[in-house]
């Protein structure tokens, strides 16, 4: 036989009652709590607490503003009201403390054409904590990938590259051509060659000679990587069908 202490007992913990012996200093102002509080939501002071166990404090400062109060509430394991600001600074908090146990519910309209892009410009920045609203987002873009493509193109140069791979690789893409994808890669790749990488999620074998010869003329052959060469492959092993047979002369052997 085994027996286990629950994990549940740690809500009957009253934290409130230890020393507030740990300081959190956040944009320059200080927030007091006890050493087990600061350990259980911050794997970055626990961490610390190993090789420094009598470190009794940790500065951090964020970009948004918000009451570091409000992440400190968390300890009660209660699902906490918050605005979207606060929602925004404590992610931002969570990030920086390396805190992950951290569940976000949102409630929100419906995704549309309008707003999916900026939603997911939003979201991308944590995707640890909105991982859910990220994976539906994506699969609105990539199902409707053509519609956004044509009407927001500039907005799609403001997302992240794995986002953008994610979109791509989604079983939901929806397009009109394979040759939209290569262009819409090439338009990414003229403007910076961070974007090479996408390449390997285009059907090359599926784009037309003339979407081709434009990949051709920009793509710097420094910027291909395995996954890229890959697809690139799948067309090379196609079936040539040419109207004119170029052939190549052999120079003669000189008869002796």
């Amino acid at each position: 036989p085994t027996i286990q202490l629950k994990t549940e007992s740690i809500k009957f913990i009253p934290f409130d009652k230890y020393n507030q012996d740990f300081t959190f200093i956040v944009n320059e102002k200080e927030y007091h709590t006890s050493r087990i509080v600061a350990d259980l939501l911050s794997k970055k002071v626990s961490k610390l607490h190993f090789t420094d166990p009598i470190n009794d404090k940790i500065c951090i400062n964020t970009r948004t503003k918000g009451d570091f109060n409000h992440f400190l509430s968390l300890q009660n394991f209660k699902v906490n009201q918050m605005t979207d600001d606060d929602i925004k600074f404590i992610c931002e908090i969570a990030e920086q403390l390396e805190t992950s146990n951290i569940e976000v519910k949102v409630n929100r309209d419906e995704i549309t054409i309008d707003n999916v892009i900026n939603r997911l410009l939003n979201d991308e920045k944590f995707d640890d904590f909105y991982s859910k609203e990220i994976e539906s987002e994506i699969e609105f873009v990539s199902a409707n990938f053509s519609e956004l493509n044509s009407q927001q193109k500039d907005q799609f140069k403001n997302l992240s590259v794995s986002t953008l791979e994610r979109i791509l690789k989604n079983d939901q893409l929806e397009v009109e051509s394979e040759d939209e994808v290569l262009k819409f890669v090439n338009e990414l790749y003229r403007a910076d060659d961070k974007y090479s990488i996408l390449y390997s999620y285009v059907y090359f074998e599926n784009v037309e000679n003339e979407s081709i010869s434009e990949f051709i003329d920009i793509f710097d052959f420094e910027s291909m990587t395995t996954s890229t060469w890959k697809s690139i492959s799948m067309r090379l092993i196609q079936k040539v069908v040419t109207e004119k047979v170029k052939i190549r002369h052999r120079k003669k052997k000189e008869q002796k």
